[in-house]
């Protein structure tokens, strides 16, 4: 008061407005102290690297539903973010201990956002991490079975004359190896060539013009965010009459627009559901699971 020239009743105030806003507490007799942070364990946090591919949306649909259902609430951080320094700071600020997070291949890639992932894991923050896993993070991951699923959408697209097939994929995906993985686990030791095609950064017409001139017998599309895409260009290039069997993975609620292609279809808004209950029901030991991905004949 002395130093600042203000008077008793507005210290007053602003001690009151503090204390509501539980920065400061009273404890009678002893004096005013700084409060302990409260944990906000009525909101949980939720970091996606996008907002408008329907991958991204439905996900955070189904987290929706879920945190709606269990009373919570939800803060939607920015996911594609420079400054991963920003979003850990606005983690501690909203003193959020429950974090959803589904990162982006690149994300995987970036040294600062590993570092920013473990950094909040080792403030006791209780993680659930969508569709990549994080390296070295121990915690909670839910994603989808991609060999198996892929192994038995080649055996239903082979066939005796199957001599040659192209795979379409992002080469630099961490979901692509484990794609081809399954593909390769139905072909190895029967005479087909495989032959993989990268999308990373060409356009779908571009890329529909490689597949149409690699005479194939057989095409797998394994990259669900462009396989609509390609199918619709391979057609207005071949016809619909395409000889080559057709099987690709697409986003929930898609198909591919050929009427002898076999679709394998993410369940996004059922994987934003489960992330969500396996964060509110939270196990001692982190939990990995697994959703099969439906198929589509």
């Amino acid at each position: 008061i002395k130093e600042l020239g203000y008077s008793q009743v507005t210290l007053k105030r602003a001690f009151d407005e503090l204390e509501d806003e539980g920065i400061l507490k009273r404890e009678p007799g002893a004096g005013i102290f700084v409060a302990e942070p409260q944990v906000n364990a009525n909101c949980v946090g939720v970091l996606l690297p996008y907002l408008v591919p329907k991958m991204y949306s439905q996900i955070l649909v189904g987290i929706q539903q879920t945190l709606i259902a269990n009373k919570l609430e939800l803060i939607l951080l920015p996911g594609h973010c420079a400054d991963w320094q920003v979003i850990y700071e606005q983690i501690k600020n909203n003193n959020l201990t429950k974090l959803i997070i589904n990162p982006s291949s690149a994300d995987l890639f970036n040294i600062d956002f590993v570092n920013f992932m473990h950094k909040i894991a080792d403030d006791g923050v209780d993680i659930v991490v969508i569709d990549l896993p994080v390296p070295g993070l121990k915690a909670h991951y839910i994603g989808f079975e991609n060999s198996s699923a892929f192994a038995e959408l080649t055996k239903k697209i082979i066939s005796r004359d199957t001599k040659k097939i192209a795979i379409v994929g992002k080469f630099d995906s961490q979901v692509y190896s484990s794609r081809l993985e399954g593909i390769r686990s139905v072909v190895n030791g029967n005479d087909i060539q495989l032959r993989q095609i990268d999308i990373t950064d060409n356009a779908p017409q571009r890329i529909a013009e490689h597949i149409a001139d690699a005479e194939v017998d057989a095409i797998m599309l394994c990259d669900a965010g462009s396989s609509v895409n390609l199918a619709y260009e391979l057609r207005n290039i071949l016809g619909e009459n395409i000889s080559a069997q057709i099987g690709g993975i697409v986003e929930q609620h898609e198909h591919l627009p050929l009427p002898q292609a076999i679709t394998l279809e993410k369940q996004n808004i059922k994987l934003g559901q489960l992330a969500a209950e396996m964060l509110i029901h939270q196990q001692e030991k982190p939990e990995v699971n697994l959703l099969p991905i439906k198929i589509i004949n």
